[in-house]
């Protein structure tokens, strides 16, 4: 549809296109609502590139142009012309011979997409995180999540990417909850329990004990409360863990990236305004790893096993720059 037949259009009426099924055409405006900006890509259809012409094609294998002969095919059959990707190297394997050291990745939830969408939001998957992780050759022991539901939806996905769904549960725990000073109204959240939760049939673990129940929240707690708080569930979760395997996931939220892993690595507390200020950087799915030092109990940041997801206006997400304390 050209500018020009776009500005003889009727009041009331614009040029759209469905985000389901790729359909163009005028939309009554009264009926639709705008969406925050958003590069999605929807996937509608394929087709295959025949090659006519010869009983042979050429396909990307690494790195440089192989040709490959398909057998016992006739001059007069046609032919698909296939791309062969490489899959993603892993960006990094512990070869060294020894015990591995205790991993702690901290993520936060994948995107609201009631945010995004408006009230009649798609259903989306976040499983890309766990593909990641599992091509990086990374192991999950032990999936930790806030109750919120954003939080165990995102772990279930990425265990379901991982290939883990089947046999790893997700331990809901209230203590990983964001500042309840951010929660709108007087009351905090009806969450779903855990046996709801595995009645939908999310990996959730229904005989796990929380160390910090939901009775022990309150609202609008101090910043020192919720820091301490993040800090205690953290430092029960990794002594409940140990000897129990090495890495330990952590799906909460943006501000648990800072508030589980800072006192860890024997670093003060910023101040409530930096904290703040901090929190705002971290995309959804922004994801940290903390790793042991040894026997010592302290713990330092380290490069994450997959790289931060970034899309549309979502800025890249950097630990260094943002979880890092001079």
């Amino acid at each position: 549809m050209s500018p020009m037949e776009q500005t003889s259009t009727s009041e009331g009426w614009i040029y759209g296109t469905s985000l389901t099924t790729g359909c163009s055409g005028l939309l009554p405006e009264n009926y639709i609502t705008k969406a925050d900006e958003c590069s999605t890509w929807i996937f509608h259809g394929s087709c295959s590139i025949l090659n006519t012409v010869s009983s042979s094609a050429l396909a990307f294998g690494d790195g440089a142009l192989e040709r490959r002969q398909y057998e016992d095919q006739g001059l007069g059959e046609t032919t698909p012309l296939t791309i062969i990707c490489q899959p993603m190297q892993p960006l990094r394997v512990n070869s060294q011979p020894g015990p591995q050291k205790r991993c702690l990745f901290v993520c936060r939830h994948g995107e609201r997409m009631d945010v995004v969408f408006g009230k009649y939001w798609l259903s989306q998957c976040f499983d890309a995180k766990g593909e990641a992780l599992l091509e990086s050759n990374t192991v999950i022991d032990h999936v930790y999540c806030s109750p919120s539901l954003r939080c165990v939806q995102t772990a279930h996905n990425i265990l379901k990417g991982l290939q883990q769904d089947n046999h790893l549960k997700i331990r809901v725990e209230p203590g990983l909850f964001e500042w309840t000073k951010w929660v709108a109204g007087s009351t905090l959240p009806a969450w779903m329990p855990p046996s709801e939760l595995a009645a939908a049939n999310l990996s959730v673990d229904t005989t796990y004990r929380p160390h910090i129940p939901v009775s022990k929240l309150v609202i609008s707690e101090s910043y020192d409360t919720y820091i301490n708080r993040s800090f205690q569930v953290t430092k029960e979760i990794i002594s409940e863990c140990k000897s129990k395997g090495n890495n330990i996931l952590i799906v909460a939220h943006a501000s648990s990236l800072e508030a589980c892993t800072c006192q860890l690595q024997g670093l003060s507390p910023q101040n409530s305004k930096d904290f703040v200020q901090m929190v705002r950087k971290i995309p959804y799915l922004g994801f940290c790893s903390c790793e042991e030092l040894g026997e010592t109990g302290i713990w330092q940041l380290t490069d994450p096993p997959i790289l931060p997801l970034t899309h549309g206006p979502t800025g890249g997400f950097n630990w260094r720059e943002t979880l890092l304390q001079e």
